[in-house]
């Protein structure tokens, strides 16, 4: 009886050492994917090692032998980057693997070598999924709903009157001020170009949270995120209740309501690749997985590949790519007035964010070039500029009616001395005044026609963008919110809020 279960137990175990790495990753860095990211991993690795298994069959005349090999290729191929840590040498690593497959072959009694494999694959399969069920449970009862702001229209609205709105988000662009003190660049070429085409600047603006998920929940919700934090906790990690607030937020759900076609332009980023709720989705990454590209950067294919990886080119991710991507969705966004009204367009451009491929006449170079962070950085964001420019000019001319156009950032640049280039690695807490107000700092300009600028004032905060702009387009009953800034402990920390309004109003 024994014997038959350990043979039923063991007949499988080559999936197992095809799941667990799939897993094993997924677990590492479950607070910021969700579950389904590991299906088409799964489905590929499995239906692989099942060909695989097959053809083995026919090689080694007996399944035996086939599984063995199966089995320790897998772990070979899977676990490069856990032993380059011991050596860097492929050769070395191949031959550690190919011994061992050798005295697993020879083995006299078959079963032991089978029973060993079963036990191990099965073990770091069940010991993963042990790690994450618990997690997953969790986080299902702490998904956020989206619970509705009661936003009466007191108008009687025609579809044929309502205007474009078009909600554009430059990541990282710093503020006037940031740019001016940190940077010491003038940015009164963009500025005066705004204030040409009658936008409202506000010049004293900041992010109400300190990241990109963060600031664009908030905005997007047109509340704080108090609520949520209370209820996750500020020891939860998990970033992925506030990416289902970006993706099925309060904004677009309130607009396609009033009958908005939602069209969105996302980015290389995974969170903010493509929206379920969009009518349209403008992105050469839309069909990318961020995770399968990540996850097989752990693999034996990185040192196999060699310079094609490290250029970045394993599925789509390389440096061209992002290049051509954002020229791509600003010529898309330049004639997107064409399309049918109404319309709301969001777009989330992940520039002048690094990595940094445009110089200030919007020519392509290498990110990794020998400049000092700032330059490249400055160069890009002079690229940006002008695109801005262009963008609104085309959108203005094209319009067959005045639109509404949100020009923002979700948040400013680090200041690299304190924080490194993505903040990682630091506690927030211990920085100077100088890089909060760096980093918190954004651009926020608005072209509202018809209204009355008097009632926009120099420090407003995209919390109440859009409770201004439903308010008077669409006579909703939304109170403005106090301007309140948030900082958090650390990027492991993004519950725990640490009011800094004060410190960002003082001189």
């Amino acid at each position: 009886m024994t014997q038959k279960l350990i043979k039923i137990f063991s007949r499988f175990y080559p999936f197992y050492f095809a799941i667990f790495p799939i897993i094993t990753f997924y677990s590492t860095n479950r607070r910021e994917l969700i579950l389904s990211a590991i299906c088409l991993p799964i489905i590929v690795f499995v239906s692989i090692t099942a060909f695989v298994w097959y053809l083995s069959t026919v090689v080694f005349k007996g399944k035996d032998d086939a599984k063995i090999v199966i089995s320790l290729f897998l772990m070979y191929f899977f676990s490069y980057q856990h032993f380059s840590r011991f050596t860097k040498t492929l050769f070395f690593y191949s031959l550690v693997f190919a011994l061992l497959t050798y005295v697993f072959i020879r083995v006299k009694q078959k079963t032991n070598a089978h029973v060993i494999l079963s036990i191990l694959g099965s073990y770091l399969l069940i010991y993963n999924l042990i790690q994450i069920i618990p997690f997953e449970i969790k986080r299902l009862w702490n998904k956020p709903k989206m619970i509705p702001i009661e936003m009466l229209v007191s108008k009687t609205l025609n579809k044929s009157e309502l205007p474009d709105i078009y909600y554009l988000i430059f990541d990282r662009y710093a503020s006037f001020s940031t740019l001016s003190d940190y940077y010491d660049f003038d940015n009164n070429d963009l500025f005066n170009f705004l204030l040409n085409q009658d936008f409202y600047v506000a010049t004293e603006s900041a992010a109400n949270y300190p990241r990109t998920y963060l600031s664009l929940s908030s905005s997007l919700s047109l509340d704080y995120l108090d609520d949520l934090a209370e209820k996750l906790g500020k020891e939860n990690s998990d970033y992925t209740p506030i990416f289902e607030l970006v993706q099925n937020n309060k904004v677009a759900s309130f607009l396609k309501e009033q009958g908005y076609f939602y069209i969105y332009a996302g980015d290389w980023w995974g969170p903010t690749q493509i929206s379920k709720q969009a009518n349209k989705n403008i992105n050469l990454y839309a069909d990318s997985s961020e995770f399968l590209r990540k996850f097989l950067g752990t693999t034996i294919l990185k040192p196999l590949i060699g310079n094609y990886y490290k250029g970045n080119k394993l599925f789509g991710f390389f440096q061209d790519r992002i290049y051509e991507n954002t020229n791509y969705k600003f010529e898309k966004l330049s004639n997107i007035a064409d399309e049918k009204s109404p319309k709301f367009v969001y777009a989330h451009m992940l520039i002048p964010h690094h990595p940094y491929l445009f110089d200030k006449d919007c020519k392509r170079v290498d990110d990794k070039r020998k400049l000092p962070e700032k330059e490249k950085y400055l160069e890009q964001l002079i690229c940006v500029n002008s695109k801005i420019e262009k963008l609104i000019d085309e959108i203005l001319a094209k319009s067959k009616k005045p639109p509404i156009i949100i020009v923002q950032s979700d948040e400013g640049p680090f200041k690299i001395d304190e924080m490194n280039l993505d903040g990682e690695g630091r506690d927030w807490t211990k920085v100077s005044d100088e890089a909060v107000k760096t980093h918190m700092g954004i651009l926020n300009a608005y072209y509202l026609p018809g209204f009355d600028y008097k009632k926009l004032y120099p420090s407003i905060t995209p919390v109440n963008t859009f409770r201004l702009i439903f308010n008077y387009y669409f006579g909703t009953n939304l109170k403005n919110l106090p301007d309140k800034n948030y900082f958090i402990p650390n990027i492991d920390r993004p519950y725990n809020f640490l009011e800094i309004t004060d410190t960002l109003r003082s001189d």
